[in-house]
């Protein structure tokens, strides 16, 4: 089995109250086509951060999102660091063209695929060397993001 490609989108980092989300996408095609999921993501980002976590609330304010287009539905990958190096995520997905749909799936056992994945370790490595290990650099981290175009999830 041949693993396609797929098409990554840095679009911005965006200010939702304190909190600075890197905004990400991942298509088939060279850009998003559920613009309207997307919108929809964005005014439910800030919901979405005051979710807690089981382990600790302790964070930076700092994080990313990832809506991953497939053809299966749309997946909503919202992320945060806590304590010094542990990220929380809560994923959502959507049926295709649809923004009512939304369902919360990450309490079912589902982390992220592997498109997903390549994005997230990324985001580890970065906020590892310029948080952690250089000391706490959070707008170089901010301003340090996955290469856009076309990747493989291997």
């Amino acid at each position: 089995m041949t693993i396609q490609q797929r098409m990554a989108s840095f679009i911005e980092n965006r200010v939702f109250g304190d909190w600075q989300i890197k905004l990400y996408t991942i298509s088939n095609e060279t850009q998003i086509t559920q613009t309207s999921i997307f919108n929809d993501c964005l005014l439910r980002i800030p919901e979405w951060l005051t979710y807690k976590n089981g382990f600790n609330d302790n964070h930076h304010n700092h994080g990313f999102f990832i809506l991953h287009e497939t053809p299966k539905g749309v997946f909503a990958v919202i992320a945060w660091w806590v304590e010094e190096n542990i990220l929380t995520s809560h994923v959502f997905f959507y049926q295709p063209n649809q923004p009512a749909t939304i369902k919360k799936i990450s309490g079912e056992g589902i982390v992220a695929c592997s498109w997903e994945l390549a994005i997230i370790a990324y985001e580890s490595r970065s906020w590892s060397q310029l948080v952690v290990e250089e000391g706490g650099r959070y707008n170089k981290y901010a301003n340090d993001h996955f290469p856009p175009g076309p990747f493989s999830a291997t």
